[in-house]
């Protein structure tokens, strides 16, 4: 998962990474599963606020991927490039 934003959109996106069997091996595949763009509202909010709602956005559209697929998920990743948002997670 990866969410990220601007000034005016706020946007998550969510992929796949696997392992394929083949006939030589394993083979690692990677897939776009999912993506999703808001509009950041009328109402003036500073980047760190986007910030955050792409996150929020990110986390949200995780949890219902993980609910709609029948695949056993191992691990998941999220990521963001604002380290203001990652501090606020953190406290």
């Amino acid at each position: 998962m990866f969410g990220h934003s601007s000034q005016d959109v706020f946007r998550a996106v969510a992929f796949l990474r696997g392992k394929i069997t083949t006939t030589t091996g394993y083979k690692t595949e990677l897939t776009l599963v999912f993506g999703k763009t808001r509009v950041a509202p009328m109402k003036a909010l500073t980047f760190q606020e986007i910030e955050t709602q792409a996150s929020l956005l990110a986390a949200r559209l995780c949890r219902e991927i993980q609910n709609a697929l029948t695949v056993r998920i191992d691990n998941t990743f999220m990521w963001t490039d604002s380290t203001t948002v990652l501090q606020w997670l953190h406290s």
